[in-house]
């Protein structure tokens, strides 16, 4: 179809109307507006518009009109430093280009914001995660330090008994060579005695004999 300025016109209210620049460019949002902008100049009873109208054809014709309007405004600021006066178009336009540059800006802060909260949930996740190692890691070691208490106490208790039971089987040990020196010791007394014992009757003996001579002498 031939797009004249009327129609450029009444393109540029219905984008200002329903503003498809607030959402991200080829988002299922934004296409579903420019779909609505197409049937409503469809059925607009002031101009005709091709009833095969596409979202695309009106969103394509938007561009230009923008890319135009822009061009123009550079070269007039240039040349004269004072921007001309300006139609309904170009007014619309404008305001347009205004809202859809602040929504861009929006959408950027937005997006910055979200980049922001995700950094910062991702380190405070890491900080949670190095607390719980962290924690983890001091209980593993309290736990392996109580074992090795435990392990000590035991060993110390093993020693203690070890330590008594070789005391005791020393003690045995000594009591049993020093029963067995007694033992000895008194055999070798006896055997002393007895020895004592004998020579006295020898002795006692050798006597009786010496007086029998002797009687038998004197006789």
């Amino acid at each position: 179809m031939y797009w004249t300025k009327a129609h450029d016109t009444l393109l540029c209210r219905e984008v200002l109307a329903l503003e498809p620049y607030k959402h991200k460019k080829g988002s299922n949002e934004a296409g579903k507006i420019w779909t609505d902008i197409a049937q409503s100049l469809k059925n607009c009873q002031q101009l005709k518009f091709k009833q095969n109208l596409s979202k695309r054809a009106v969103r394509e014709r938007f561009s230009l009109l923008q890319t135009r309007y822009k061009e123009k405004e550079r070269e007039e600021t240039r040349a004269s430093g004072i921007s001309p006066e300006q139609d309904e178009l170009d007014v619309l336009l404008e305001e347009i280009t205004e809202r859809e540059k602040a929504a861009e800006e929006n959408r950027e802060d937005v997006n910055r914001k979200k980049e922001n909260d995700k950094v910062t949930a991702e380190e405070m996740r890491k900080q949670a995660m190095e607390r719980m190692s962290q924690t983890k890691k001091r209980k593993n070691q309290e736990d392996n330090g109580g074992d090795m208490k435990d392990r000590r106490k035991r060993r110390s208790g093993n020693d203690a008994v070890d330590f008594l039971k070789e005391k005791s089987e020393r003690e045995m040990a000594l009591q049993k060579k020093n029963e067995q020196q007694d033992k000895a010791n008194q055999f070798q007394v006896m055997v002393n005695q007895q020895q004592t014992l004998l020579q006295a009757m020898q002795q006692q003996q050798a006597q009786q004999q010496q007086q029998g001579q002797n009687l038998q002498m004197i006789m």
